[in-house]
């Protein structure tokens, strides 16, 4: 049950970012013969093209995890990023034929690849979870944590990737997951430091829970992306004690179900070249409303799938600047591929772009001209 809802929720993400682009694509020049007939009338080979299909090899050479492979696959990465698939396999051009899903979300390999992990896909053969070895030989959802600190001294053991056992909510929030479990009815509030207080219910007593089938299956306490807690955020408990519904804060006061996307004052600057951003002489245009909208999806898949790093970036082509709740935030788009998100209060972020981020960019770019 848990994997399925991972499941959607990943699919319905990518869309959300496959729906952008599509709105920010002129249909008027369209990138390839390919893109001018409808999925239903093409190839095998037309369709590779036309989802940016990338063979299972050339996915690794580039130092990625495969978006898509056969259902129930599994990939282990060795120390040195080595892949192997221990389960399924790769997906082929023919594969591709009568695949409503994976036409509808193409192919945007975003995922770096780390060392020392595991890749699993669902029964749809979407990548699921990532999960990296400890030092006991497991698999688990959380990178291992060293239990030494600074000083060599004995730290506290990290929190495994599955409690079975009863957790109080004071220790769900420390290791910064909403409660998977709590009475029907509750309501968490979560402040802008992630700080929880219940406005409406309670928490399970470790008596309450002994018995209960469901926990014992699903586990009181999961590690996964899905419940990373964010702040100003309300989680809402429903029938059979499950999270239902997280709420996020709006400038309003209210809670509503989808994140504030508010995006103002945009500009976006190409640079020709290394020297135009040295000297800051790039070419800048405003966004409108419209264009606003599509700089917050795009900027926020960015932002989501960041990751931080020493990694020099090289010089930017695009610069893109906005307003968003109040503060300001820039973010740049690198000529070979990485960019650099500057996130003012929330701090500083490097990762590989993917080829869905540059090319929409530059398609906003020239929508704004």
């Amino acid at each position: 049950m848990k994997n399925l809802i991972a499941s959607v929720l990943a699919i319905i993400l990518v869309l959300a970012l496959a729906a952008c682009e599509v709105e920010i694509r002129n249909p008027e020049e369209p990138s390839s013969e390919s893109e001018n007939l409808s999925p239903e009338d093409m190839t095998a080979e037309e369709l590779a093209e036309y989802v940016g299909y990338l063979s299972f090899e050339t996915i690794s050479e580039l130092g990625y995890y495969p978006q898509w492979m056969q259902p129930h696959t599994y990939i282990v990465y060795d120390e040195n990023c080595v892949p192997t698939i221990i389960e399924g396999g790769e997906l082929t051009p023919e594969d591709l034929v009568g695949r409503d899903d994976i036409i509808s979300i193409g192919f945007d390999h975003s995922i770096k690849a780390e060392p020392n992990t595991k890749a699993e896909y669902d029964l749809h053969g979407f990548i699921q979870n990532i999960y990296y070895l400890w030092p006991d030989g497991n698999y688990n959802l959380a990178p291992y944590q060293n239990t030494e600190d600074s000083e060599g001294q004995p730290a506290a053991e990290p929190v495994p990737s599955v409690v079975y056992e009863h957790m109080t909510l004071e220790e769900m929030t420390e290791a910064g997951y909403y409660s998977q479990w709590m009475p029907q009815g509750t309501e968490i509030i979560y402040d802008e430091n992630k700080k929880a207080t219940i406005i409406e219910g309670r928490e399970f007593t470790p008596e309450e829970i002994e018995g209960r089938d469901d926990i014992a299956s699903l586990g009181f306490f999961r590690r996964s992306k899905d419940y990373i807690i964010m702040p100003n955020t309300k989680a809402e408990y429903g029938p059979h004690d499950f999270i239902q519904n997280i709420y996020y804060l709006w400038p309003d006061g209210n809670y509503n179900l989808s994140p504030y996307s508010k995006t103002e004052n945009a500009e976006i600057t190409y640079y020709a070249d290394i020297t135009e951003y040295e000297q800051e002489k790039g070419k800048t245009v405003a966004m409108n409303e419209n264009q606003c909208h599509s700089v917050y999806w795009l900027t926020n898949g960015m932002i989501a799938g960041a990751k931080e790093t020493s990694e020099p970036m090289a010089f930017p082509r695009y610069k893109i600047t906005f307003t968003y709740i109040g503060e300001e935030h820039c973010v740049y788009i690198g000529a070979n591929n990485i960019f650099t998100s500057t996130l003012l209060g929330n701090g500083n972020y490097i990762c590989t772009a993917d080829r869905y981020n540059y090319t929409a960019a530059e398609e906003l770019f020239k929508e704004a001209e």
